[in-house]
């Protein structure tokens, strides 16, 4: 029987799933489809998705699912810059208690939790990941 692969803590959580609001945006399917390659179960809406985007997602294993419906098994939910905080999964993730600072920065005074913007999450990923992080430059030798 094969076991799950075993996957690194993001923002020092363990994290299984990972729900992306805007999953059809230039950052967030790349982002998806890495996640999903590195074992991180992925689901994802997008109101607005292409079907090249649509493709993409599936032939990756992105679950594609209705808008403002958050997936109960849902540990860490990532929405773009194109996300308003009325957005529905955004309420759905709050109201099950997936909270998490907007700017979630260096200045902010709120404890962290599962719940962030998409340019946070790849800070997260060298860490977790072999390899260099999305958008990263090679160290001059």
């Amino acid at each position: 029987m094969n076991q799950p692969p075993q996957l690194q803590p993001l923002f020092g959580r363990p994290v299984r799933h990972c729900h992306l609001v805007g999953v059809g945006g230039a950052g967030m399917t790349p982002l998806a489809m890495l996640l999903a390659q590195r074992g991180w179960s992925v689901s994802g809406e997008d109101d607005g998705l292409t079907a090249a985007a649509r493709r993409w997602l599936e032939q990756a294993g992105v679950a594609l699912g209705a808008s403002g419906v958050v997936p109960p098994a849902t540990d860490l939910l990532v929405y773009s810059s194109a996300i308003p905080p009325g957005h529905p999964a955004r309420a759905a993730a709050a109201e099950r208690g997936l909270r998490w600072s907007r700017t979630a920065g260096p200045r902010s005074r709120r404890s962290t939790g599962p719940r962030l913007r998409r340019t946070r999450l790849p800070t997260a990923l060298p860490s977790a990941m072999d390899g260099p992080s999305v958008g990263a430059r090679p160290r001059p030798a």
